[in-house]
């Protein structure tokens, strides 16, 4: 009984957040342009067995910006979160995003990867 008072939500039903694949987004390589932005569209299921509801991302550099829907995602459908990614300066970059839920892992987190290559001269 006392068991039951301390954790009164242990047995409610939760959405799940499960990235598609993988929890990190290969976007390969690229050509570095100063002021464009790169596009990933990360897709995650509920697996769950209630509704999921996203309430923020938090992205670990000012060089992501995301978009998502705050609609709650039902058990079985996937929801998406629309990435764009500036990079400051040529290289390779593992960034970090995350993900505010009210499901069972509240906390998820995902990751961006990719090089942005430094486009030769042309003129040579």
């Amino acid at each position: 009984m006392v068991w039951a008072l301390l954790f009164p939500f242990s047995g409610f039903a939760q959405g799940r957040f499960t990235a598609r694949g993988s929890h990190v987004y290969q976007m390969g390589t690229f050509y570095f342009q100063k002021d464009s932005a790169e596009v990933v569209h990360f897709l995650f299921d509920n697996t769950g067995d209630s509704l999921l509801t996203v309430s923020s991302v938090i992205p670990s550099c000012n060089c992501m910006k995301v978009q998502f829907s705050k609609d709650p995602v039902p058990p079985g459908e996937s929801g998406e979160l629309l990435i764009r990614y500036q990079a400051t300066h040529p290289g390779h970059f593992k960034k970090m995003l995350t993900v505010v839920t009210d499901g069972i892992v509240r906390f998820p987190r995902i990751y961006v990867e990719g090089t942005a290559a430094k486009k030769e001269d042309e003129s040579q």
